[in-house]
């Protein structure tokens, strides 16, 4: 059977009369557009029109005097077509560095010296800095790029190909030593305990005990859950509030589910309902900011703990590695790595420790010598 190709031109019959008109979906500065016309030709006049209105907008700007800001608003609005994770990654990015540092500075006088100033100042002002202003290059390029496409102010790029890789270099080793955030065995019973009785104490169990990350933590729906053969599968994870799949065919997985989890889930009066565990009124997911802003961070502060929600299942890997009683590669595919090796460099520093603990426990074990002997 042949491809069906989409029809475009119509005709429609009303009082006895005869219609006809052409209909097709355009994209225009990143908008889609549904255009209709009585034919073909005047279609194409429609969408030449409307193209010019949109460079008109850039046009209109005068090149002399556009801002960094002004090209950041005509950007995003280009973005349009992209998929909704990179334009939040480009408004954030724009909003939290590029714009206090650059955004009232014309394009026009944007220099290489100017910008390697921004890049140091927001390395010095900001915790992880480095990291910081390697996505601030990422979109800058990217923004500066697109002016140069669009033919507005600038002819090349102002931003040095190599500034970002000296930067690197010169800052690496400088950067302020951030304390790993290690969740001991008695804080992570005095969170369990401190979140009993609590809508949120699903959240808890399912990322201290199960390793889930929040995001799928938050999507985890009842129908996810078998309690015949004891095993949650995870399928979907939350962002702003709405389910998504998980990104990768190994963050599809099933982990097994904890008895006392089970118990709590039985005891929940809406265990056996469609929509997720924890949820609005309607079985919808709740938002991430709500999570941390309502509950996490005030149990945070209360129990004096410096942790993100990501720390509770680096406890659950932690755990198994720690006690030598799990392999790594199931530990693994718990976790939902894309493969052990990727457990291994995140975890390397527990599994030394293990490793170390382990040194001499087969000949301890078969010769126990008497130490004070």
């Amino acid at each position: 059977m042949g491809i069906q190709r989409k029809i475009h031109s119509n005709r429609i019959t009303s009082n006895g009369k005869s219609y006809s008109y052409y209909r097709k979906s355009i994209t225009i500065g990143g908008k889609r557009r549904d255009v209709r016309a009585k034919t073909k030709t005047e279609w194409d006049q429609k969408v030449t029109q409307l193209k010019k209105i949109f460079e008109a907008g850039l046009e209109s700007l005068d090149h002399k005097k556009v801002t960094v800001g002004q090209l950041g608003q005509f950007f995003i609005e280009d973005s349009a077509h992209l998929r909704k994770k990179t334009i939040e990654e480009r408004e954030y990015v724009l909003r939290a560095y590029i714009f206090p540092e650059l955004a009232d500075r014309k394009l026009v006088s944007l220099t290489d010296d100017l910008i390697e100033a921004s890049y140091r100042r927001v390395i010095r002002n900001h915790d992880n800095g480095l990291k910081k202003c390697e996505r601030m290059n990422k979109i800058l390029r990217r923004l500066l790029n697109w002016a140069v496409r669009k033919k507005i102010a600038i002819n090349i790029s102002p931003l040095p190909t190599e500034l970002m890789k000296e930067l690197r270099a010169e800052f690496k080793n400088s950067q302020p030593h951030v304390e790993e955030r290690v969740l001991s065995n008695r804080d992570a019973l005095l969170i369990l305990h401190n979140s009993r009785e609590t809508d949120e104490e699903i959240i808890i169990h399912l990322q201290i005990l199960h390793g889930l990350r929040i995001g799928e933590a938050l999507a985890l729906r009842h129908e996810d859950i078998d309690l015949i053969n004891n095993e949650i599968h995870v399928k979907y994870q939350s962002r702003d509030g709405d389910l998504t799949p998980v990104k990768t065919e190994r963050s599809r997985r099933s982990v097994p589910l904890q008895k006392i989890t089970k118990m709590l889930l039985l005891q929940q009066r809406r265990s056996f309902q469609n929509g997720c565990v924890y949820s609005t009124h309607d079985g919808l997911p709740i938002r991430y900011s709500n999570y941390t802003y309502r509950f996490f961070k005030p149990l945070m502060k209360r129990l004096n703990l410096n942790l993100r929600t990501h720390d509770l299942r680096r406890f659950f890997a932690s755990w198994h590695l720690s006690e030598g009683k799990t392999d790594i590669a199931t530990v693994s595919q718990w976790l939902g790595h894309s493969s052990p090796s990727v457990t291994l460099d995140c975890y390397v520093k527990v599994i030394s420790e293990a490793r170390s603990k382990s040194a001499a426990a087969i000949g301890d074990a078969l010769y126990p010598i008497d130490e004070a002997a």
